[in-house]
């Protein structure tokens, strides 16, 4: 009895959290880099390859969001059984072997089946980092936990894509890919190696419990009649929606609508990324942990008010045809639309008990996942091509992308231009009406949250 106490006080002590928390942010980031590196990389391979909007929507979109959508709930309800610093080092280790094969694709088909198995690796490491997060931090603590996870988001997008950008200037689109294996094998012995599994409720005073974690179907009965996690789910969802409109095609916006090199477009949505996805997380985490202390309905509050001010920024950014405009909206708009996070992951997780955390953050990751992921870029490659036929006035994918011998006549190819800047400029700026919807959703949770959050702990630690 003893060398557990001691065992649970060592998992509970300052310096292996710290050491938790620190690896986790890492595999945050590279979870997030490997899946950006394909952003940065959107020009020279689409031109290499001879690639439309829609086929580059559908390998950021769906040939990553439906495996990782369908993978991530069954994932989740392995982890309320099963190891969950195992799973999280076969996951590092499986995506990103899976981002470097990627590097050897010679056709649309081939790199869509490959970048179904990267979002199968990443599918594993949202439910079992929180679940085991959750394990060591106490309810009042986990939203600003959350929140340093979150902070694998921006900074991954920055080291993505500036230096996939700077990879793919110098040595090529497919060497960006190859690069990519060396952190991910460091990371996954670093998890294998420092981390242990803790009892499940560690940081909450449960006893281990020897019976088997509620079914998936009671984990719905007991969360569907929530009205506030319905619409914790519904906001997040649109909010991811809006996200995975605005994110992959930045880059060729820049090129395409402002005239940058790769290199610079890369590192210029790198730089946004980064400072608006940190700066953004931390307020929305640490201001909903902050602002609970005065009124639980800051948790929803807080990522209502940043959806409102995010559905007015994006459309600024995406229709000025000021660099310097398009630039500080970007941030606003980023800053803004990344409040929902923290407040978000925390308010399901404290809805349940820890049996259930896992099952919970996979239920919604699973959902981001089919929402976000998969139909966000396929939705606006798609509608970008659209805007861009109906701008050229004539058939654009035939004239366009498919003209054998690419486009020749002079006059020809600055209209193809002009449609294919236009057509993504006009399905970008509709990010703006799914952040509105996203604001609306969480103001309505506002209205409930506090009852619905049965198992929020009181103290501070």
């Amino acid at each position: 009895m003893l060398n557990i106490a001691d065992e649970s006080a060592k998992l509970l002590s300052r310096g292996y959290r710290t050491r938790l928390v620190v690896i986790m942010v890492v595999a945050s980031i590279l979870n997030y880099a490997d899946r950006t590196l394909l952003y940065a990389i959107v020009e020279p391979m689409r031109r290499d390859l001879g690639f439309s909007d829609s086929q580059i929507g559908l390998l950021q979109g769906l040939a990553f969001g439906i495996i990782y959508s369908a993978l991530t709930l069954p994932i989740a309800r392995l982890a309320e059984r099963a190891s969950r610093v195992r799973i999280l080092t076969c996951s590092v280790a499986f995506f990103s072997a899976a981002s470097a094969l990627c590097g050897l694709a010679a056709n649309f088909g081939q790199l869509f089946i490959l970048r179904t198995a990267v979002g199968a690796g990443e599918a594993a490491y949202m439910a079992p980092a929180s679940s085991l997060l959750s394990d060591h931090f106490r309810a009042s603590r986990r939203a600003s936990i959350m929140t340093m996870i979150g902070l694998g988001a921006p900074i991954g997008y920055f080291v993505g894509s500036s230096m996939g950008g700077w990879i793919a200037a110098n040595w090529g689109w497919r060497m960006v890919f190859f690069a990519s294996a060396i952190p991910g094998a460091m990371v996954s012995l670093a998890i294998y190696v420092l981390l242990r599994e803790p009892p499940r409720g560690l940081a909450d005073g449960a006893k281990p419990e020897s019976t088997p974690p509620p079914s998936l179907l009671d984990v719905l009965r007991m969360t569907m009649p929530l009205r506030a996690f319905r619409h914790i789910l519904a906001g997040s969802a649109l909010v991811a929606l809006a996200i995975n409109i605005v994110m992959p095609f930045q880059v060729p916006f820049f090129i395409r609508a402002h005239g940058l090199p790769l290199a610079q477009a890369g590192f210029l949505f790198g730089i946004i990324t980064l400072f608006s996805g940190v700066i953004g997380i931390l307020m929305g985490g640490l201001g909903a942990d902050f602002a609970r202390r005065f009124d639980m309905r800051w948790y929803a509050w807080v990522p209502a008010i940043g959806s409102a001010i995010a559905a007015v920024a994006f459309p600024i950014a995406f229709l000025t045809e000021s660099l310097p405009v398009t630039g500080m909206s970007l941030l606003a708009g980023g800053i803004a639309s990344a409040f929902y996070m923290g407040p978000s992951y925390a308010m399901i997780q404290n809805m349940v008990g820890p049996r259930m955390r896992a099952s919970v953050v996979g239920l919604m990751a699973m959902l981001l996942g089919i929402i976000g992921s998969s139909f966000g870029p396929t939705l606006l490659g798609v509608a970008s091509d659209q805007f861009a036929s109906h701008i050229f006035g004539a058939d654009y994918v035939v004239t366009c992308l498919h003209a054998p011998g690419g486009v020749s006549a002079m006059t020809v190819q600055v209209a193809c231009d002009a449609a294919s800047s236009n057509g993504l400029r006009y399905a970008l700026a509709c990010a703006g009406f799914f952040m509105a919807w996203s604001a609306l959703h969480y103001a309505l949770a506002a209205r409930t949250v506090i009852r619905d959050m049965k198992y929020m702990s009181p103290g501070p630690t």
